[in-house]
């Protein structure tokens, strides 16, 4: 639910409702909520692998090519991967960024 706090818009979560689709990880902009099932990724600045891949938990694992450095993550809902993470990784972790739901 957004509601209003302190004078602003604060998402405030309802475990109760929560269908675990991990949405509202992917809708804020400062990674402060956590879900078991999201992955903890690693955005830090490295040699660039040449895909990093994002599948929704639901789609059936993809058989990846192994002459590739791929880097995948697994994520409740591909609707949680933030387009603003999806921007670092190409800028500092990988060269192509491929998303499977």
């Amino acid at each position: 639910d957004m509601l209003m706090w302190k004078g602003e818009r604060k998402a405030i979560l309802s475990p109760d409702k929560s269908v675990g689709c991990g949405i509202c990880i992917g809708s804020c902009g400062e990674h402060a909520i956590t879900h078991p099932l999201y992955p903890e990724m690693n955005l830090q600045p490295k040699q660039k692998a040449d895909i990093t891949l994002f599948s929704c938990s639901y789609f059936p694992e993809p058989e990846l090519p192994k002459d590739l450095d791929i880097v995948q993550y697994r994520v409740p809902c591909i609707g949680s991967v933030m387009p603003k993470d999806v921007q670092q990784i190409l800028e500092h972790n990988s060269h192509k960024v491929a998303l499977l739901s």
